[in-house]
């Protein structure tokens, strides 16, 4: 893989991670309007393995990789890390849509699956937009409030979620955000300046161009911002919204967000 970052001369990257929501299915459409964005950014998919049951990686026209490529990419000592390698070629994280589990697990720092270990590897000063999407009472659930604050809180930016009829027949918040909500989102962070990433190599590959590092060195994780930060970055909740999720709301209110 070319050196990632934003830079002149080149198309911006975003890499699009996907989990077990039935939201996955607007996959493709998700992927088409990205690629449709004026500065023709490049796209990858990470997807978790139960995201796959509701869209087919080979029908997306981009790479597409979940667990079993991280494991098959590495052998012995100085083969390449695909969750790293994926982490530094990407200019924008997105995960959309972002389960109740790995929500979760995010917020917990777990990493045990491909995706996940690319959020905990994410350099924090590249913009990182989570989409929540879950049923209505599992939105409500106070663990949710919590976890999606903590996320903010690392400097995550939340692309809030919608209240709909889901696809379990439930009404109420939880629903992903629309798409063209979610690229309006990414679109204004391509505008804008991103930072400059080390150089990197394509996922899978044995050669680092341009590197100077050795096989086997690695970088210190974390980046200059203190952990547990309480810097809230800019959400696209529409403003005047109070509520967090698992607040006591009284049925049928029409609350939006």
């Amino acid at each position: 893989m070319a050196q990632g970052g934003g830079g002149a001369g080149r198309r911006p990257r975003v890499l699009l991670g996907a989990t077990g929501s039935v939201a996955s299915v607007k996959l493709p459409l998700l992927v088409a309007r990205l690629l449709a964005l004026p500065q023709q950014p490049e796209v990858r998919v990470v997807c978790t393995e139960h995201a796959k049951h509701f869209f087919a990686p080979e029908s997306l026209p981009v790479p597409v990789y979940s667990d079993a490529d991280e494991w098959q990419t590495w052998t012995r000592l100085g083969d390449p890390v695909l969750h790293v390698d994926l982490r530094r070629w990407a200019d924008l994280l997105l995960l959309a849509p972002l389960d109740a589990n790995s929500l979760a697990k995010v917020a917990g720092g777990l990493c045990d699956n491909l995706l996940m270990c690319v959020v905990r590897a994410w350099d924090r000063d590249r913009p990182l937009l989570f989409c929540p999407a879950m049923n209505t009472h599992m939105w409500d659930h106070p663990l949710t409030g919590a976890h999606t604050r903590a996320l903010r809180q690392l400097g995550y930016e939340e692309v809030a979620c919608v209240s709909k009829t889901l696809a379990c027949g439930d009404t109420g918040l939880g629903a992903m955000a629309e798409v063209d909500t979610i690229v309006q989102a990414v679109q204004t962070h391509l505008r804008a300046s991103l930072t400059t990433p080390e150089p990197t190599r394509e996922p899978g590959s044995t050669q680092e161009p341009g590197s100077t590092q050795e096989p086997g060195s690695t970088q210190e994780p974390g980046s200059t911002q203190e952990p547990g930060s309480t810097q809230e970055p800019g959400s696209t909740q529409e403003p005047g919204s109070t509520q967090e999720p698992g607040s006591t709301q009284e049925p049928g209110s029409t609350r939006t967000i």
